[in-house]
């Protein structure tokens, strides 16, 4: 598993990005600290945390996570 930490200043956009390769049709779930989310525009200082992104495929026999540690100043 990959893990990145980020510094983002508070109030600006932050852009989360995955890509994967693999059999069958791919999803991407997006988690910040183990719930899942579905946008974020503008981080705020209570948007820091862990984020992860898991992806699997069609074929549900391959899964492939990585995190990253956000700070916002």
């Amino acid at each position: 598993m990959d893990k990145t930490e980020a510094t983002i200043v508070d109030g600006d956009k932050a852009t989360f990005t995955a890509s994967a390769t693999g059999n069958g049709e791919l999803s991407y779930a997006w988690y910040k600290d183990g719930v899942e989310i579905n946008n974020l525009a503008t981080l705020e200082a209570t948007d820091a945390g862990t984020y992860k992104v898991v992806v699997t495929n069609t074929l549900n026999d391959t899964t492939a996570t990585a995190e990253a540690t956000v700070t916002v100043v």
